[in-house]
Protein backbone atom coordinates (compact mmCIF):
# COMPACT_ATOMS: atom_id res chain seq x y z
CA UNK A 1 0.00 0.00 0.00
CA UNK A 2 1.21 3.50 -0.73
CA UNK A 3 -0.12 6.91 0.07
CA UNK A 4 0.71 10.25 0.24
CA UNK A 5 0.64 11.89 3.36
CA UNK A 6 1.42 15.39 4.90
CA UNK A 7 1.40 16.42 8.46
CA UNK A 8 0.39 19.78 8.37
CA UNK A 9 0.65 20.77 11.97
CA UNK A 10 2.15 20.17 15.53
CA UNK A 11 -0.50 21.61 17.81
CA UNK A 12 -1.15 18.70 20.14
CA UNK A 13 2.38 19.28 21.02
CA UNK A 14 4.72 16.64 22.78
CA UNK A 15 1.79 14.03 23.34
CA UNK A 16 2.03 11.26 26.79
CA UNK A 17 3.36 8.00 26.18
CA UNK A 18 -0.14 7.07 27.42
CA UNK A 19 -1.45 8.00 24.09
CA UNK A 20 0.83 6.14 21.89
CA UNK A 21 -1.63 3.47 21.25
CA UNK A 22 -4.32 6.29 20.38
CA UNK A 23 -4.26 6.39 16.80
CA UNK A 24 -7.13 6.68 16.37
CA UNK A 25 -7.79 10.30 17.79
CA UNK A 26 -6.88 13.69 15.62
CA UNK A 27 -4.53 14.99 18.27
CA UNK A 28 -2.36 11.85 17.29
CA UNK A 29 -1.69 12.77 14.06
CA UNK A 30 -1.32 16.06 15.32
CA UNK A 31 1.16 15.32 17.80
CA UNK A 32 5.02 14.33 18.09
CA UNK A 33 7.06 12.33 20.13
CA UNK A 34 9.06 14.73 21.42
CA UNK A 35 9.26 18.55 21.30
CA UNK A 36 12.42 19.70 23.20
CA UNK A 37 14.13 23.03 22.63
CA UNK A 38 10.76 24.11 20.29
CA UNK A 39 7.46 25.66 20.79
CA UNK A 40 4.33 25.33 18.99
CA UNK A 41 2.93 28.34 17.20
CA UNK A 42 -1.25 29.18 17.13
CA UNK A 43 -0.75 28.60 13.25
CA UNK A 44 0.45 25.19 13.54
CA UNK A 45 4.44 24.70 12.92
CA UNK A 46 6.96 24.28 15.70
CA UNK A 47 10.04 26.87 16.03
CA UNK A 48 13.33 26.79 17.59
CA UNK A 49 12.71 28.07 21.24
CA UNK A 50 13.90 31.87 21.79
CA UNK A 51 17.12 32.53 23.79
CA UNK A 52 17.31 33.85 27.19
CA UNK A 53 19.49 37.24 28.01
CA UNK A 54 21.56 37.53 31.25
CA UNK A 55 20.72 40.78 32.82
CA UNK A 56 22.47 40.68 36.79
CA UNK A 57 23.09 38.17 39.54
CA UNK A 58 20.16 37.94 42.10
CA UNK A 59 21.60 39.56 45.56
CA UNK A 60 22.33 36.33 46.92
CA UNK A 61 22.94 33.44 45.21
CA UNK A 62 22.38 30.97 48.05
CA UNK A 63 19.09 32.09 48.46
CA UNK A 64 15.53 32.29 46.77
CA UNK A 65 14.29 34.84 45.01
CA UNK A 66 11.43 35.81 42.76
CA UNK A 67 10.37 37.99 39.61
CA UNK A 68 7.32 40.16 39.88
CA UNK A 69 5.92 42.33 36.86
CA UNK A 70 4.87 46.31 37.57
CA UNK A 71 3.63 47.01 34.16
CA UNK A 72 2.65 51.05 35.09
CA UNK A 73 1.60 51.85 31.17
CA UNK A 74 2.70 50.62 27.47
CA UNK A 75 6.21 52.39 27.82
CA UNK A 76 7.02 51.58 31.52
CA UNK A 77 7.54 48.28 32.59
CA UNK A 78 9.38 46.77 34.57
CA UNK A 79 10.79 43.39 36.52
CA UNK A 80 11.08 43.50 40.48
CA UNK A 81 13.33 40.97 42.21
CA UNK A 82 12.02 40.34 45.58
CA UNK A 83 14.94 38.45 47.81
CA UNK A 84 15.49 37.73 51.28
CA UNK A 85 14.23 41.18 52.82
CA UNK A 86 14.70 43.70 50.06
CA UNK A 87 13.74 44.50 46.20
CA UNK A 88 15.63 45.26 43.49
CA UNK A 89 14.46 46.66 40.23
CA UNK A 90 14.83 45.98 36.58
CA UNK A 91 14.01 47.53 33.23
CA UNK A 92 14.58 46.88 29.37
CA UNK A 93 16.50 43.72 30.65
CA UNK A 94 18.79 46.74 32.60
CA UNK A 95 19.21 46.88 36.39
CA UNK A 96 18.41 49.87 37.81
CA UNK A 97 21.29 51.82 39.71
CA UNK A 98 21.99 54.96 41.73
CA UNK A 99 24.31 57.59 40.95
CA UNK A 100 27.15 55.59 42.27
CA UNK A 101 26.46 52.87 40.06
CA UNK A 102 25.16 50.56 42.81
CA UNK A 103 22.13 48.59 42.52
CA UNK A 104 19.12 50.31 43.40
CA UNK A 105 17.36 48.60 46.50
CA UNK A 106 14.63 49.43 48.79
CA UNK A 107 13.56 46.77 51.96
CA UNK A 108 11.15 44.41 52.24
CA UNK A 109 9.57 42.39 55.01
CA UNK A 110 9.51 38.91 53.13
CA UNK A 111 11.85 36.54 53.61
CA UNK A 112 13.27 34.09 51.22
CA UNK A 113 11.04 31.46 52.64
CA UNK A 114 7.87 33.94 52.77
CA UNK A 115 8.21 34.65 48.43
CA UNK A 116 6.49 32.48 47.17
CA UNK A 117 3.30 33.08 49.71
CA UNK A 118 3.07 36.68 48.50
CA UNK A 119 0.22 37.01 46.31
CA UNK A 120 0.03 40.76 44.12
CA UNK A 121 -2.22 43.03 42.31
CA UNK A 122 -1.63 46.45 40.58
CA UNK A 123 -3.84 49.22 39.61
CA UNK A 124 -1.54 52.29 37.70
CA UNK A 125 1.07 53.12 39.48
CA UNK A 126 -0.43 51.32 42.67
CA UNK A 127 0.63 47.93 43.96
CA UNK A 128 -0.57 45.85 46.71
CA UNK A 129 1.04 42.42 48.18
CA UNK A 130 -0.13 40.17 50.82
CA UNK A 131 1.60 37.52 52.86
CA UNK A 132 -0.80 35.74 55.71
CA UNK A 133 2.55 36.48 58.10
CA UNK A 134 3.08 40.31 57.14
CA UNK A 135 0.36 43.21 57.17
CA UNK A 136 -0.71 43.98 53.51
CA UNK A 137 1.59 46.48 51.69
CA UNK A 138 1.77 48.98 49.32
CA UNK A 139 4.16 49.59 46.72
CA UNK A 140 4.15 53.14 44.85
CA UNK A 141 6.66 54.30 42.25
CA UNK A 142 7.19 58.12 42.54
CA UNK A 143 10.42 58.22 40.54
CA UNK A 144 12.29 56.14 38.53
CA UNK A 145 14.66 55.56 41.52
CA UNK A 146 12.19 56.73 43.71
CA UNK A 147 10.29 53.92 45.00
CA UNK A 148 8.26 53.54 48.31
CA UNK A 149 7.18 49.80 49.74
CA UNK A 150 5.30 50.45 53.31
CA UNK A 151 2.36 48.60 55.28
CA UNK A 152 -0.88 49.66 53.37
CA UNK A 153 -2.52 53.07 55.31
CA UNK A 154 -5.79 51.59 55.28
CA UNK A 155 -8.69 54.33 56.38
CA UNK A 156 -10.17 51.83 57.78
CA UNK A 157 -9.76 47.69 58.67
CA UNK A 158 -12.46 45.63 58.70
CA UNK A 159 -13.71 44.26 62.47
CA UNK A 160 -15.76 41.31 63.46
CA UNK A 161 -15.05 41.34 66.77
CA UNK A 162 -16.47 42.69 69.56
CA UNK A 163 -14.22 42.99 72.99
CA UNK A 164 -15.75 43.30 75.99
CA UNK A 165 -16.32 47.30 76.20
CA UNK A 166 -16.12 48.91 79.66
CA UNK A 167 -19.99 50.25 81.11
CA UNK A 168 -18.98 53.53 81.56
CA UNK A 169 -19.90 56.82 80.16
CA UNK A 170 -17.96 57.88 77.03
CA UNK A 171 -17.61 61.57 75.79
CA UNK A 172 -16.09 62.28 72.31
CA UNK A 173 -14.27 65.96 72.25
CA UNK A 174 -15.27 66.33 68.59
CA UNK A 175 -17.29 64.74 66.36
CA UNK A 176 -16.14 66.08 63.13
CA UNK A 177 -14.52 65.66 60.80
CA UNK A 178 -12.65 62.98 59.24
CA UNK A 179 -9.43 62.50 59.85
CA UNK A 180 -9.31 64.92 62.91
CA UNK A 181 -7.62 63.68 66.09
CA UNK A 182 -10.57 63.22 69.22
CA UNK A 183 -10.68 62.47 72.66
CA UNK A 184 -12.54 59.92 74.61
CA UNK A 185 -13.11 60.47 78.19
CA UNK A 186 -14.92 57.71 80.26
CA UNK A 187 -16.52 58.45 83.39
CA UNK A 188 -18.93 56.13 85.76
CA UNK A 189 -22.02 58.99 84.84
CA UNK A 190 -23.66 61.05 82.70
CA UNK A 191 -20.94 64.29 82.33
CA UNK A 192 -23.32 66.42 81.12
CA UNK A 193 -22.45 69.55 79.70
CA UNK A 194 -19.98 71.31 81.81
CA UNK A 195 -19.98 68.51 84.97
CA UNK A 196 -16.79 66.38 85.67
CA UNK A 197 -18.54 63.31 87.29
CA UNK A 198 -16.05 60.27 89.09
CA UNK A 199 -14.19 57.72 87.18
CA UNK A 200 -13.66 54.44 88.82
CA UNK A 201 -12.29 50.87 87.90
CA UNK A 202 -11.52 49.14 84.25
CA UNK A 203 -11.20 51.49 81.06
CA UNK A 204 -9.44 52.08 79.02
CA UNK A 205 -5.79 49.50 78.08
CA UNK A 206 -2.78 49.30 75.46
CA UNK A 207 -4.21 46.59 74.05
CA UNK A 208 -6.81 49.41 73.03
CA UNK A 209 -4.73 51.27 70.47
CA UNK A 210 -5.41 49.76 66.70
CA UNK A 211 -8.51 49.12 67.58
CA UNK A 212 -11.84 51.16 67.07
CA UNK A 213 -14.55 52.24 68.55
CA UNK A 214 -18.20 52.95 67.49
CA UNK A 215 -19.74 56.11 69.12
CA UNK A 216 -23.00 58.67 68.48
CA UNK A 217 -23.31 56.83 64.51
CA UNK A 218 -19.51 57.42 63.87
CA UNK A 219 -16.21 55.67 64.02
CA UNK A 220 -13.04 56.51 66.24
CA UNK A 221 -9.26 54.67 65.59
CA UNK A 222 -7.58 54.24 68.93
CA UNK A 223 -3.85 55.93 68.21
CA UNK A 224 -2.92 56.10 72.40
CA UNK A 225 -3.94 56.06 75.61
CA UNK A 226 -3.21 58.70 77.75
CA UNK A 227 -4.86 57.16 81.01
CA UNK A 228 -7.53 54.70 82.06
CA UNK A 229 -9.72 57.18 81.55
CA UNK A 230 -9.09 59.28 78.60
CA UNK A 231 -8.13 57.72 75.12
CA UNK A 232 -6.56 59.60 71.51
CA UNK A 233 -8.00 58.73 68.32
CA UNK A 234 -8.66 59.36 64.96
CA UNK A 235 -11.70 59.93 63.05
CA UNK A 236 -12.99 57.69 60.69
CA UNK A 237 -16.28 58.75 59.68
CA UNK A 238 -18.42 61.62 61.38
CA UNK A 239 -19.80 61.27 64.85
CA UNK A 240 -23.20 62.78 64.89
CA UNK A 241 -22.79 64.53 67.82
CA UNK A 242 -20.37 65.02 70.89
CA UNK A 243 -22.66 64.05 73.72
CA UNK A 244 -21.72 61.77 75.83
CA UNK A 245 -22.78 57.92 75.04
CA UNK A 246 -24.17 55.56 77.65
CA UNK A 247 -23.08 52.26 78.77
CA UNK A 248 -23.64 49.50 76.17
CA UNK A 249 -24.50 52.34 73.44
CA UNK A 250 -21.02 52.39 72.34
CA UNK A 251 -18.68 49.33 71.71
CA UNK A 252 -15.29 48.62 71.35
CA UNK A 253 -14.21 46.29 68.20
CA UNK A 254 -10.79 44.82 67.00
CA UNK A 255 -10.27 44.43 63.29
CA UNK A 256 -9.55 40.78 62.25
CA UNK A 257 -6.08 41.51 60.77
CA UNK A 258 -3.42 41.63 63.46
CA UNK A 259 -0.43 39.72 64.00
CA UNK A 260 -2.34 37.14 66.43
CA UNK A 261 -5.02 36.51 63.71
CA UNK A 262 -3.04 36.75 60.40
CA UNK A 263 -3.68 38.83 57.50
CA UNK A 264 -4.98 38.37 54.27
CA UNK A 265 -3.51 35.85 51.66
CA UNK A 266 -5.06 36.36 48.19
CA UNK A 267 -5.82 39.56 46.78
CA UNK A 268 -7.08 41.21 43.26
CA UNK A 269 -9.33 44.20 42.32
CA UNK A 270 -13.03 43.79 41.18
CA UNK A 271 -15.43 45.94 40.26
CA UNK A 272 -13.37 48.94 41.62
CA UNK A 273 -13.12 47.68 45.00
CA UNK A 274 -9.93 46.10 46.78
CA UNK A 275 -10.41 42.55 47.73
CA UNK A 276 -8.35 40.59 50.01
CA UNK A 277 -9.20 36.77 51.77
CA UNK A 278 -8.03 34.27 53.06
CA UNK A 279 -6.44 35.26 56.07
CA UNK A 280 -5.36 32.26 58.88
CA UNK A 281 -8.05 32.33 61.30
CA UNK A 282 -10.93 33.57 58.35
CA UNK A 283 -9.38 31.05 55.64
CA UNK A 284 -12.73 31.63 53.55
CA UNK A 285 -13.59 35.17 54.15
CA UNK A 286 -13.46 37.58 51.36
CA UNK A 287 -13.37 40.84 52.26
CA UNK A 288 -14.25 43.70 49.40
CA UNK A 289 -12.78 47.64 50.22
CA UNK A 290 -16.12 50.51 49.37
CA UNK A 291 -16.65 51.22 45.93
CA UNK A 292 -13.61 53.23 44.75
CA UNK A 293 -11.80 53.81 48.15
CA UNK A 294 -9.58 51.12 48.28
CA UNK A 295 -8.19 51.72 51.77
CA UNK A 296 -11.32 51.59 53.57
CA UNK A 297 -13.21 48.32 54.99
CA UNK A 298 -15.96 50.13 56.64
CA UNK A 299 -18.90 47.13 56.42
CA UNK A 300 -22.22 48.80 55.73
CA UNK A 301 -25.89 47.77 53.80
CA UNK A 302 -25.49 50.70 51.06
CA UNK A 303 -24.39 49.56 47.86
CA UNK A 304 -21.29 51.25 47.70
CA UNK A 305 -20.33 50.33 51.68
CA UNK A 306 -17.75 47.40 52.35
CA UNK A 307 -18.93 43.95 52.11
CA UNK A 308 -17.35 40.65 54.11
CA UNK A 309 -18.86 37.54 53.10
CA UNK A 310 -18.06 33.71 54.31
CA UNK A 311 -17.52 31.08 51.61
CA UNK A 312 -19.75 27.90 52.56
CA UNK A 313 -18.81 24.97 51.97
CA UNK A 314 -18.19 21.06 52.94
CA UNK A 315 -14.82 21.40 53.49
CA UNK A 316 -12.90 24.03 55.42
CA UNK A 317 -10.47 24.77 52.37
CA UNK A 318 -8.33 28.12 52.77
CA UNK A 319 -8.84 30.71 49.79
CA UNK A 320 -5.53 30.99 48.07
CA UNK A 321 -6.05 33.11 45.41
CA UNK A 322 -8.67 35.52 44.32
CA UNK A 323 -8.77 36.23 40.05
CA UNK A 324 -11.28 38.08 37.84
CA UNK A 325 -13.01 38.18 34.61
CA UNK A 326 -16.35 37.75 33.88
CA UNK A 327 -16.78 37.17 37.75
CA UNK A 328 -14.95 36.53 40.54
CA UNK A 329 -13.54 33.44 41.29
CA UNK A 330 -11.70 32.13 44.66
CA UNK A 331 -9.46 29.33 44.45
CA UNK A 332 -9.28 27.30 47.19
CA UNK A 333 -7.28 24.18 47.83
CA UNK A 334 -10.39 22.08 47.53
CA UNK A 335 -12.34 23.72 44.87
CA UNK A 336 -13.56 26.66 42.88
CA UNK A 337 -15.99 29.11 43.99
CA UNK A 338 -17.66 31.58 41.48
CA UNK A 339 -18.81 35.60 43.20
CA UNK A 340 -21.26 37.52 41.24
CA UNK A 341 -24.59 39.32 41.99
CA UNK A 342 -26.95 36.59 40.72
CA UNK A 343 -27.47 39.30 37.82
CA UNK A 344 -26.00 41.71 35.52
CA UNK A 345 -25.80 44.25 38.44
CA UNK A 346 -22.68 44.96 40.40
CA UNK A 347 -21.76 43.12 44.04
CA UNK A 348 -23.37 44.91 46.75
CA UNK A 349 -23.71 43.91 50.80
CA UNK A 350 -27.03 42.92 49.85
CA UNK A 351 -26.38 41.15 46.55
CA UNK A 352 -24.43 38.39 46.14
CA UNK A 353 -24.52 35.22 45.20
CA UNK A 354 -22.06 31.92 45.56
CA UNK A 355 -21.62 28.72 43.66
CA UNK A 356 -19.04 26.11 43.51
CA UNK A 357 -18.69 24.42 40.23
CA UNK A 358 -16.00 22.63 40.85
CA UNK A 359 -14.13 20.68 42.91
CA UNK A 360 -10.40 20.39 41.75
CA UNK A 361 -8.34 23.02 44.20
CA UNK A 362 -5.24 24.96 43.77
CA UNK A 363 -2.03 25.14 44.61
CA UNK A 364 0.14 28.50 46.23
CA UNK A 365 1.51 29.24 42.11
CA UNK A 366 -0.32 32.27 41.26
CA UNK A 367 -2.89 31.59 38.60
CA UNK A 368 -2.52 33.67 35.41
CA UNK A 369 -5.35 34.74 32.62
CA UNK A 370 -5.22 34.42 29.32
CA UNK A 371 -8.06 35.93 26.96
CA UNK A 372 -11.38 34.67 28.70
CA UNK A 373 -9.81 32.05 30.61
CA UNK A 374 -7.93 31.66 34.13
CA UNK A 375 -4.93 29.22 34.35
CA UNK A 376 -4.10 27.55 37.59
CA UNK A 377 -2.00 24.26 38.74
CA UNK A 378 -3.73 21.77 40.80
CA UNK A 379 -3.43 21.53 44.39
CA UNK A 380 -0.90 18.52 44.14
CA UNK A 381 1.01 20.58 41.17
CA UNK A 382 1.04 18.22 38.13
CA UNK A 383 -2.21 19.85 36.37
CA UNK A 384 -2.91 22.16 34.54
CA UNK A 385 -6.57 23.66 34.63
CA UNK A 386 -7.97 26.30 32.71
CA UNK A 387 -11.20 27.85 34.53
CA UNK A 388 -14.07 29.92 31.72
CA UNK A 389 -16.91 32.19 32.78
CA UNK A 390 -19.64 33.60 30.33
CA UNK A 391 -23.07 33.75 31.76
CA UNK A 392 -24.57 34.39 28.14
CA UNK A 393 -23.00 30.71 27.12
CA UNK A 394 -25.65 27.58 27.78
CA UNK A 395 -22.11 26.32 29.78
CA UNK A 396 -21.58 29.49 31.58
CA UNK A 397 -18.67 27.78 33.95
CA UNK A 398 -16.05 25.11 32.32
CA UNK A 399 -12.76 24.33 33.76
CA UNK A 400 -10.83 21.98 31.61
CA UNK A 401 -7.68 20.16 32.34
CA UNK A 402 -5.22 21.28 29.54
CA UNK A 403 -2.38 18.43 30.66
CA UNK A 404 -4.73 15.30 29.70
CA UNK A 405 -2.87 15.11 26.74
CA UNK A 406 0.70 15.22 28.38
CA UNK A 407 0.89 14.64 31.70
CA UNK A 408 4.23 13.62 31.88
CA UNK A 409 5.59 16.57 31.62
CA UNK A 410 4.48 18.05 34.47
CA UNK A 411 4.21 14.77 36.20
CA UNK A 412 7.52 15.87 38.43
CA UNK A 413 5.41 19.08 39.59
CA UNK A 414 5.76 22.56 39.20
CA UNK A 415 6.91 25.59 40.71
CA UNK A 416 5.97 28.42 39.11
CA UNK A 417 4.18 29.83 36.22
CA UNK A 418 4.21 33.09 33.61
CA UNK A 419 2.54 33.89 30.68
CA UNK A 420 4.36 35.43 27.91
CA UNK A 421 1.47 37.37 24.92
CA UNK A 422 4.21 38.56 22.53
CA UNK A 423 5.30 37.81 20.25
CA UNK A 424 4.00 34.58 20.48
CA UNK A 425 1.25 33.78 23.46
CA UNK A 426 2.95 31.12 25.70
CA UNK A 427 2.63 29.96 29.21
CA UNK A 428 6.05 28.67 30.72
CA UNK A 429 6.13 26.70 33.87
CA UNK A 430 9.43 25.86 36.03
CA UNK A 431 9.15 22.14 37.08
CA UNK A 432 10.38 20.56 40.37
CA UNK A 433 13.71 19.23 38.37
CA UNK A 434 14.24 23.21 37.50
CA UNK A 435 13.45 22.19 33.65
CA UNK A 436 11.23 24.81 32.27
CA UNK A 437 8.42 23.26 30.21
CA UNK A 438 8.87 22.90 27.02
CA UNK A 439 12.45 23.92 26.96
CA UNK A 440 15.28 21.83 28.74
CA UNK A 441 18.11 23.25 30.68
CA UNK A 442 20.84 21.44 31.39
CA UNK A 443 23.99 22.45 33.18
CA UNK A 444 26.59 24.40 31.30
CA UNK A 445 29.32 26.22 32.87
CA UNK A 446 31.51 28.96 31.65
CA UNK A 447 35.10 28.47 33.11
CA UNK A 448 35.87 31.34 34.70
CA UNK A 449 33.47 34.07 33.12
CA UNK A 450 35.69 33.56 30.38
CA UNK A 451 35.71 32.17 26.44
CA UNK A 452 38.41 32.46 23.67
CA UNK A 453 37.44 33.44 20.20
CA UNK A 454 38.87 31.42 17.17
CA UNK A 455 38.77 34.86 15.51
CA UNK A 456 38.89 38.70 16.12
CA UNK A 457 35.28 40.10 16.09
CA UNK A 458 34.09 43.63 16.94
CA UNK A 459 30.69 42.56 18.12
CA UNK A 460 29.67 38.97 19.78
CA UNK A 461 26.42 38.00 21.20
CA UNK A 462 27.51 34.74 23.79
CA UNK A 463 25.31 32.31 24.59
CA UNK A 464 24.95 28.69 26.02
CA UNK A 465 24.40 26.02 23.46
CA UNK A 466 21.27 24.53 23.01
CA UNK A 467 19.69 21.70 20.64
CA UNK A 468 16.24 21.64 19.26
CA UNK A 469 14.64 17.99 18.79
CA UNK A 470 11.34 17.41 16.52
CA UNK A 471 10.91 13.23 16.80
CA UNK A 472 7.28 12.49 14.92
CA UNK A 473 4.81 9.88 15.51
CA UNK A 474 4.48 7.12 13.63
CA UNK A 475 1.65 7.28 11.31
CA UNK A 476 -1.20 5.43 10.92
CA UNK A 477 -2.99 5.00 7.97
CA UNK A 478 -5.94 2.68 7.47
CA UNK A 479 -5.71 -0.09 4.60
CA UNK A 480 -8.49 -3.21 3.69
CA UNK A 481 -6.58 -5.22 6.09
CA UNK A 482 -6.83 -2.73 8.88
CA UNK A 483 -4.21 -0.78 10.53
CA UNK A 484 -0.19 -0.24 9.62
CA UNK A 485 1.22 -0.06 13.27
CA UNK A 486 2.56 -3.27 12.78
CA UNK A 487 3.20 -3.99 9.64
CA UNK A 488 7.33 -3.27 7.57
CA UNK A 489 6.71 -0.11 6.43
CA UNK A 490 8.71 2.53 4.80
CA UNK A 491 8.93 6.84 5.12
CA UNK A 492 10.10 7.53 1.80
CA UNK A 493 10.31 11.01 -0.83
CA UNK A 494 10.37 13.38 2.33
CA UNK A 495 9.75 17.24 1.48
CA UNK A 496 9.95 19.31 4.64
CA UNK A 497 8.68 23.02 4.31
CA UNK A 498 10.59 25.40 6.42
CA UNK A 499 10.02 29.15 6.96
CA UNK A 500 13.39 31.55 7.33
CA UNK A 501 15.26 28.52 8.74
CA UNK A 502 18.83 26.58 7.80
CA UNK A 503 21.90 24.71 9.25
CA UNK A 504 18.82 21.76 10.26
CA UNK A 505 19.16 18.19 10.28
CA UNK A 506 17.24 15.33 9.49
CA UNK A 507 18.04 11.58 11.03
CA UNK A 508 21.34 12.98 12.16
CA UNK A 509 22.37 14.17 8.46
CA UNK A 510 22.75 17.45 7.38
CA UNK A 511 19.87 19.04 5.53
CA UNK A 512 22.10 21.15 2.73
CA UNK A 513 20.67 24.76 2.88
CA UNK A 514 23.50 26.43 0.52
CA UNK A 515 23.61 26.92 -2.86
CA UNK A 516 26.88 27.23 -5.47
CA UNK A 517 26.62 30.63 -6.47
CA UNK A 518 28.96 33.77 -7.26
CA UNK A 519 30.03 35.77 -3.99
CA UNK A 520 29.05 33.35 -0.94
CA UNK A 521 32.14 33.03 1.00
CA UNK A 522 32.48 34.62 4.13
CA UNK A 523 28.54 35.19 3.67
CA UNK A 524 26.07 33.27 6.30
CA UNK A 525 24.08 30.95 5.03
CA UNK A 526 20.85 32.66 3.12
CA UNK A 527 17.10 32.08 5.58
CA UNK A 528 15.63 29.08 3.30
CA UNK A 529 11.53 29.22 2.86
CA UNK A 530 9.98 26.98 1.15
CA UNK A 531 9.91 23.13 0.05
CA UNK A 532 13.15 21.07 0.90
CA UNK A 533 13.25 17.63 -0.62
CA UNK A 534 15.05 15.23 1.36
CA UNK A 535 14.79 11.47 -0.81
CA UNK A 536 14.16 8.15 0.41
CA UNK A 537 14.25 6.13 3.84
CA UNK A 538 15.07 2.53 4.50
CA UNK A 539 11.93 -0.15 5.73
CA UNK A 540 11.19 0.18 8.96
CA UNK A 541 9.04 -2.76 11.14
CA UNK A 542 6.78 -1.40 13.78
CA UNK A 543 7.84 2.26 14.93
CA UNK A 544 8.54 5.07 11.44
CA UNK A 545 9.32 8.06 13.04
CA UNK A 546 11.31 10.95 11.78
CA UNK A 547 14.06 13.16 13.72
CA UNK A 548 14.91 16.16 13.35
CA UNK A 549 16.89 18.38 14.93
CA UNK A 550 18.24 22.21 14.83
CA UNK A 551 21.93 21.85 16.56
CA UNK A 552 23.27 25.13 15.27
CA UNK A 553 22.30 28.81 17.05
CA UNK A 554 20.27 29.13 13.77
CA UNK A 555 16.87 30.02 13.07
CA UNK A 556 14.43 26.96 12.47
CA UNK A 557 10.69 27.19 12.20
CA UNK A 558 9.37 24.12 10.80
CA UNK A 559 5.65 24.17 8.71
CA UNK A 560 4.53 20.78 7.69
CA UNK A 561 6.19 17.45 6.45
CA UNK A 562 4.74 15.75 3.29
CA UNK A 563 5.69 12.13 2.39
CA UNK A 564 5.16 9.29 0.80
CA UNK A 565 4.34 6.18 3.80
CA UNK A 566 4.87 2.53 2.03
CA UNK A 567 3.22 -0.19 4.07
CA UNK A 568 4.32 -4.25 3.19
CA UNK A 569 1.91 -6.20 5.57
CA UNK A 570 4.12 -9.41 4.65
Amino acid sequence: MRANLIKTNFTAGEVSPRLMGRVDIARYANGAKIIENAVVVVQGGVVRRPGTRFAASTKYGNKKSRLIPYVFNRSQAYMLEFGDGYMRIFQNGKQLVNEDNTPYEIVSPYTSDMLSAVNYVQGADTMFLVHQSVKPHRLQRRGQTDWVLEPAPFIVEPFDEVRDTPQKWCKPSVKEFVGSEITLTLSDADPGDNTSPPFTGAGWVAQDVGSYVRINEGLVLIKSITSSQVAVGTIRSDLSATQAASPGSWTREDTVWTDEFGYPGAVTLYQQRLVLAGSPKYPQTIWWSETGVYLSFEIGTEDDDAISFTLSSDQLNPIVHLAQMNTLIALTYGGEFTITSGNDAAITPTNISVKNPSPYGCNGIRPVRVGTEIMFVQRAGRKLYAVAYDPDSFVSYSANDMTVLAEHITSGGVLDMAYQQQPDAFIWMVRADGVAVTMAMPQYTVSSGQITLSRPAKSVEIGLHFESTIETLSPEVQTTEGTTQNAKKRTSEVTMRFLETTGAECNGQVIPFRRFGPKILNQPAPLFTGDHYWGKLGWERGEDTLLIQQRQPLPFHLLAIIFTFTSNGS
